[in-house]
């Protein structure tokens, strides 16, 4: 059984056909002991202030419940942990598309199928917030979530609408809102 927090070293494996002429490549994979993610889709990769490099991975269909993981994978320590797994859809269920914010947290969009997917953020010792959702009677997913260059704008597309959107505004306040919900975050990696 695998727990938020567990680190596994990492070892690399040969594809054989990385073009999956013949055979899947997470097939070919399997076959010679690799892990396989379930749903793995939006990935990121983060620099510390001490620059170092880490890679974050979203699988939408992962872990006890199928609601979702994030996988943290450390390139300097060969080493993979499991950083999240949803155990209820009201916190996160299927986070697809992930990306840093410029105040440091990770952003995930949701792409469950239903109404109102969400936009969550994600701070770095593990506490996940609200950010907003997909108004009306949609269930289109939210993707593509980036910033601007100066940070000051956010964009994410609506995929059913055909929308991309700006966001803009006081990121200082998305800080000041996550660290005053004390009583309603869910802390998931202490």
């Amino acid at each position: 059984m695998i727990s938020v927090g567990d680190n596994f070293p990492v070892e690399w494996v040969r594809i054989q056909d990385p073009l999956a002429k013949s055979t899947k490549t997470k097939i070919q994979g399997k076959k010679i002991g690799a892990s396989i993610f379930n749903g793995g889709e939006g990935i990121i990769f983060t620099n510390d202030k001490n620059m170092t490099t880490n890679i974050f991975f979203t699988c939408k269909k992962g872990g006890k419940a199928g609601l979702g993981q994030i996988w943290k994978y450390s390139p300097v320590n060969s080493e993979i942990s499991l950083f999240y797994e949803s155990d209820n859809a009201s916190n996160l269920w299927e986070g697809d598309n992930i990306n840093i914010t410029p105040w440091g947290d990770l952003i995930i969009c949701e792409d469950n199928g239903s109404n109102a997917c969400k936009l969550i953020g994600c701070t770095p010792n593990g506490t996940l917030y609200p950010l907003g959702r997909v108004a009306g009677n949609s269930s289109s997913e939210i993707a593509g979530i980036c910033f601007s260059p100066d940070g000051k704008n956010m964009y994410l597309n609506i995929q059913d609408r055909g929308k991309t959107i700006a966001v803009t505004g006081d990121w200082n306040k998305i800080r000041e809102y996550r660290d005053e919900l004390d009583s309603n975050l869910v802390h998931y990696n202490s």
